[in-house]
Order: C-alpha cells, then sequence, then structure tokens
C-alpha cells in the first residue's frame, strides 16, 4: 500500500536498511512495501545525496518560477488599468507595448490574471443562451390540454436531399395533428405548420405547446 502519513519516515528508513544490507533487490522491496520501483530508487537517491534527513518530504511549491511577471511589469499594467478602468487586458497591454517598446510585456491573458488579483476586474453574470423554458414538469390530464413537438430524425428523398420531419401530437390521446417534412431544423421552417394547426384547432383548450427544435430549443408559442 502507499506510504502512511504517521509512519513515512520509519518505513523509508527502514527500506534504506534492507537496501544497505545487499540482501534485497528493489523489486521485492518495492513489493514489500508496496510502493513502485521508481519510488525505491528515488528514495535511494535521496538517501545517498543528503542521508537520513533526505528522507522526509519536500516541499511541492518551488521557491521561485520563472515564468512569474516580474513584479515591476505588473504594477505598469495595474498602473494602466487604473488610468483606463473601462479598457480591458488586451488593449491595456497594446497601449504599454507601444509606450514601452522595449520592455517584453506578457499576453493579454496575463495581464487579465494580474489584474483580477488585483481586484480590478468585473466579473459579468454567465447568461444562458438561447430562450429556456422554466415552467417545471408539465402533464397533460385530458385531451386537448397540451401539444407535443419534435423533429423526428432525418432521412434522404429519392432526388437526394434530407428531409427533416417535424411532428405535433397530443400526449394524451397520441393523436397526431401534423407530421411534415422540413428542409431543416430550423423554428423559421417548423413555425407554419404550428400555425396552420392552430389555426385548424381553435376549439383546443391548448394554452401553449413545447417545441423542442434544432438543438431542444425551447420556445413558448401562444394561440392569442
Amino acid at each position: 500500500m502507499p506510504w502512511k502519513e504517521a509512519t513515512k519516515m520509519s518505513e523509508r528508513g527502514e527500506l534504506i536498511r534492507k537496501w544497505t544490507s545487499g540482501l534485497y533487490r528493489v523489486t521485492e522491496l518495492a513489493e514489500e512495501f508496496g510502493v513502485s520501483r521508481p519510488t525505491v530508487y528515488e528514495w535511494i537517491r535521496r538517501h545517498d545525496e543528503g542521508g537520513e534527513s533526505a528522507l522526509s518530504d519536500r516541499p511541492s511549491v518551488p521557491g521561485s518560477c520563472p515564468h512569474r511577471t516580474p513584479d515591476v511589469i505588473a504594477k505598469e499594467i495595474v498602473k494602466a488599468k487604473r488610468k483606463h478602468p473601462f479598457w480591458g487586458p488586451a488593449k491595456l497591454i497594446n497601449l504599454l507595448r507601444l509606450d514601452h517598446p522595449e520592455i517584453a510585456w506578457p499576453s493579454a491573458s496575463t495581464a487579465g490574471a494580474i489584474l483580477d488579483r488585483e481586484g480590478l476586474v468585473t466579473h459579468r453574470p454567465h447568461r444562458r443562451r438561447g430562450v429556456v423554458l422554466n415552467a417545471g414538469a408539465l402533464k397533460a390530464t385530458e385531451s386537448g390540454e397540451m401539444m407535443t413537438a419534435d423533429h423526428k430524425g432525418q432521412f434522404r428523398l429519392g432526388n437526394r436531399r434530407y428531409t427533416f420531419p417535424v411532428t405535433i401530437n397530443d400526449p394524451v390521446s397520441r393523436f397526431i395533428y401534423s407530421i411534415e417534412g422540413k428542409t431543416s431544423t430550423s423554428y423559421r421552417d417548423a413555425r407554419p405548420a404550428f400555425e396552420r394547426v392552430f389555426s385548424a384547432n381553435t376549439a383546443c383548450r391548448i394554452s401553449w405547446a413545447a417545441i423542442t427544435v434544432g438543438r431542444s430549443a425551447a420556445r413558448r408559442l401562444s394561440l392569442g
């Protein structure tokens, strides 16, 4: 099994003692301690270089990052943002490159991250695209209360062109009001079929129809 937190040093020390005895191979030590062979080689190397103290865990965060933007450049980006509060990072970097072409300015994404850390970025609320019908689960109790519609796949006609059938039916009686082939799954192509069905069935107590067209885009239609 992997190293346990409370016994890391003792297990590593025991591994090294067995290795230095000359009675065990790396494969045998890996099986006994439940680690990989590269892990065994790593602890042997550390012990050879630094002794027992080298068997302790090392910090996972590097002391320095060669790719980190220098503080001086970061301050200039923040300064430019405060001077032009409505400018985005790309526009700010373009301005700084024009004013100081001798400096290797970071990318716009890096500049954006710097401004974000400084609290100079206003995050806009995410908006879902398309029309979302948030009416909860709908269920008709009798015929005529609701119409449902969908594009039922596609197939090729004799003229080698595809047709996309749109069906409109009653979810209770399963009565099919209309099946029409369309040249696409767009709302524009499907709307005339609904208009004809609604005009011919004005007696139905239909408040609205749930229509799935194209990428399952829900649209609310009214008989009024």
